[in-house]
């Protein structure tokens, strides 16, 4: 049975085969036990966009930011109800003033077993900030003005003002500083993570062929639940009809942002499973 996606997010797929429940029109249900996943398995995803890099300090397009949100965790995360919880993050304070937050890290690693500790989200500040680098995302950071490691698993920011949004301001990607600390920003464009980056999420990149398909495996040292899937195939495919076709061949397995008239006609022929999801 396949699977077609809708509102242009891959991750909300692979969202529902890590288990959580998926909706129907606009209910939102657990899985009965006997349809619950199992472990194992590929899932083809038909991606309509190469990314341009997976480095989060540059990166400029969407497909990079999907797979980025698959491979590298960050300290806090937004669910669907638009309220921030902890992921690398365990707990944070915002001071009385409002005018710092401190955040405790849980201990995790990144995928070639070094430790991801305070030490990395400073130097990815630090990184955000050079403009050197010019990151896109440089502006997020407007008011906070400085971030500093207490310890190993302890990062305090400082914001000039109070901020309405503390922790989404400084809930920001994070980079390896063991691997970044060696290269000149001033070549940050050519730097190798950009294609073959580290992993702290529940996946890790395998391999990735320009122009045709990424494949993404499990991240063994991943601090949090495994995903139920043996690996991710993204299959690139930017031309609308062309993933339709890959869907009604059966050689995709998720295609996101149906033609309404072809996602109607598929469904009604029972050819296709539809999803309708709201939210983020």
């Amino acid at each position: 049975m396949r699977l077609p996606l809708t509102l242009g997010c891959v991750l909300l797929a692979v969202c529902c085969l890590l288990g959580v429940g998926c909706g129907r029109g606009d209910e939102r249900y657990e899985a009965a036990p006997s349809t619950r996943p199992e472990p194992g398995g590929t899932a083809v995803i038909a991606f309509p966009a190469e990314p341009d890099v997976l480095n989060s300090l540059i990166r400029t397009t969407v497909s990079a930011g999907q797979i980025l949100a698959l491979i590298q965790d960050g300290l806090a995360d937004m669910g669907e109800d638009l309220i921030w919880r902890p992921r690398i993050a365990e707990s944070w304070t915002i001071a009385g003033d409002g005018q710092s937050l401190t955040y405790r890290l849980r201990p995790w690693f990144w995928s070639d077993g070094a430790p991801l500790t305070a030490y990395d989200v400073v130097a990815t500040f630090t990184l955000f900030n050079d403009p050197v680098i010019a990151s896109p995302r440089r502006g997020s950071f407007r008011h906070v003005t400085e971030a500093a490691a207490l310890d190993s698993f302890t990062v305090r920011y400082l914001f000039d003002r109070v901020l309405p949004d503390a922790v989404g301001r400084t809930a920001h990607a994070i980079l390896p500083v063991h691997v970044t600390a060696g290269l000149d920003p001033m070549r940050v464009r050519e730097w190798p993570l950009n294609q073959h980056p580290l992993a702290s999420g529940p996946f890790r990149l395998e391999r990735w062929v320009h122009d045709d398909q990424i494949v993404l495996l499990p991240n063994s040292r991943y601090a949090g639940p495994q995903p139920l899937l043996e690996r991710v195939v993204l299959r690139i495919i930017p031309d609308e009809t062309a993933r339709l076709l890959a869907l009604e061949a059966g050689e995709v397995d998720f295609v996101e942002e149906l033609p309404y008239g072809a996602a109607a006609r598929l469904e009604a022929e029972g050819a296709i499973e539809l999803q309708r999801v709201q939210g983020r």
